[in-house]
């Protein structure tokens, strides 16, 4: 599964991956920020996580209003000491192919 940005995020009950920077800590829930947008996620087990550490969350989206975008965590991850410029490479070419598939119709995979 490729991790999308929260602004990517459109659909209440499908399954998503999202990278982001923590922004708020509560009990039972994180607010992340990716640049894109914001997303509160809910988790049930006891998870001590910092402001400003980057987090992949793998879950549920459970609502989608345009103000905050909530998800229901299954996993969730500390990935603090990713290399966020190789991220931000990868994620360019993911949108290059993505444009050239639309473009020439070619179906990858």
């Amino acid at each position: 599964m490729l991790w999308k940005r929260i602004a990517e995020l459109e659909n209440e009950g499908e399954r998503a991956l999202v990278i982001g920077v923590v922004i708020n800590v509560m009990e039972n829930q994180i607010i992340l920020d990716d640049g894109t947008g914001k997303l509160r996620v809910y988790y049930d087990e006891p998870w001590r996580v910092h402001l400003k550490s980057i987090v992949m969350a793998a879950g549920i989206i459970i609502s989608v209003d345009q103000s905050f975008k909530e998800m229901k965590a299954d996993a969730l991850a500390d990935v603090s000491g990713i290399d966020i410029k190789l991220l931000k490479r990868v994620e360019m070419i993911r949108e290059m192919s993505t444009r050239l598939v639309l473009e020439k119709g070619d179906v990858i995979g």
